[in-house]
């Protein structure tokens, strides 16, 4: 399947995208994703891997109201990945849709090197 979804830790959802892909199959993703952010307690950060995107199809900024985007409990979009193109074309997405809670990273090793200090300390507070 070109657009996956999948939670990778309690607070942490990845989305990969792959090519070809089209504006239906990420919208249908989102009844999914948007079951994740109902069913969880917590805050989620997400993932969106879209290393082996080579093309970006007509319509995709209509995609602006992912759960992701607009869920309150998302704290952060991580875009893995991005070519040049891609990236333009998802911060304008972003900026459409008034969500300033992105980063850009060139490979999922340095989400995690991202990720995992934050997730530690949410951890270590919650435990105190």
């Amino acid at each position: 399947m070109p657009v996956t979804l999948e939670m990778v830790q309690p607070r942490v959802m990845r989305l990969t995208i792959t090519t070809p892909w089209t504006v239906k199959e990420m919208a249908d993703v989102y009844v999914e994703e948007q079951k994740l952010f109902d069913v969880s307690q917590l805050t989620i950060y997400s993932i969106i891997n879209v290393e082996d995107v080579h093309s970006i199809p007509p319509g995709v900024l209509r995609l602006r109201a992912a759960p992701m985007v607009v869920d309150p409990k998302s704290v952060q979009v991580l875009v893995v990945g991005a070519n040049a193109f891609a990236r333009a074309i998802t911060e304008t997405g972003f900026k459409l849709a008034h969500y300033r809670e992105v980063k850009f990273f060139a490979s999922e090793d340095d989400v995690w090197k991202y990720l995992n200090p934050l997730l530690e300390a949410t951890q270590t507070t919650a435990q105190n």
